[in-house]
């Protein structure tokens, strides 16, 4: 489908004032309202293909969801910024400045198997780190998602794809390999 996804990591979150007083439905609000503005930033936003978010809540975090954003690779480079302006943007203008993120780009370094950043299409190491490590840390499940005030059961998980192009132009992949699809 792409020949290249630029995979982001985005952990969201609030102040720690504020986390005390948010329930997760509050925090699937406020990603709903993030993802329901990328037509407004389209400069942010744009050559996203994809997401997934898991939302938990923590004892001393309160609510706070993880994010993979997947972009179309040949459109945009640069991961570690374009995380930091989700997370701005999350931040200043979906908070009010009480919102609070980690972009684990900028800090990949420190990952032993990287699945995150630039993945070409070939790179097989590189798209099994991302299934097992980044894929997989979301779906562990040592996190509770519902916050004491939450009445109704909330799921933990929501992904988007935007629609497939369907055509065929293009040159054809050097490299068969073994589908892992995200």
């Amino acid at each position: 489908m792409y020949s290249k996804l630029l995979v982001l990591r985005v952990d969201l979150s609030y102040s720690q004032e504020r986390a005390s007083e948010v329930e997760v439905s509050d925090l699937k609000s406020d990603v709903k309202r993030l993802l329901g503005n990328r037509h407004y930033k389209p400069s942010i936003f744009n050559p996203m293909v994809g997401y997934i978010i898991k939302f938990e809540h923590g004892d001393t975090k309160g609510p706070h969801c993880h994010a993979i954003f997947f972009y179309d690779g040949n459109m945009v480079k640069h991961d570690g910024h374009i995380a930091d302006l989700i997370g701005t943007y999350w931040s200043k203008v979906i908070t009010s400045g009480e919102g609070l993120y980690f972009n684990c780009n900028r800090h990949k370094h420190h990952y032993q198997d990287v699945g995150i950043g630039m993945i070409a299409y070939w790179d097989e190491a590189m798209r099994r780190a991302l299934h097992r490590n980044v894929i997989g840390y979301l779906a562990k499940s040592d996190q509770s998602i519902a916050s004491a005030g939450d009445k109704k059961v909330l799921r933990g998980f929501t992904r988007g794809v935007l629609p497939v192009r369907k055509s065929a132009a293009g040159r054809p992949r050097l490299y068969q390999s073994e589908e892992i699809r995200v």
